[in-house]
């Protein structure tokens, strides 16, 4: 099992629909940064998928790219 934690998104990105659209996901869960470091984001998003193909495909995957805030550079 593979986890992928997102920090940033875009404003209003639609990140509760996510699993629905990218069938592979297995898990999602979304909790708040309790805003330790004021540099951080105010959501942290735990995506878990099967395998590193699974990953493959879920990090170009539109949808996920929909939600991120930076696209380029990982």
């Amino acid at each position: 099992m593979i986890k992928v934690v997102i920090f940033k998104f875009k404003k209003n990105a639609p990140i509760e629909k996510i699993k629905q659209k990218i069938g592979i996901i297995i898990k999602i869960v979304v909790g708040f940064d309790i805003g330790f470091n004021k540099t951080l984001s105010d959501l942290c998003v735990i995506s878990e998928v099967e395998n590193l193909d699974d990953l493959k495909i879920y990090k170009i995957h539109p949808e996920h790219l929909n939600l991120m805030w930076m696209k380029k550079g990982w």
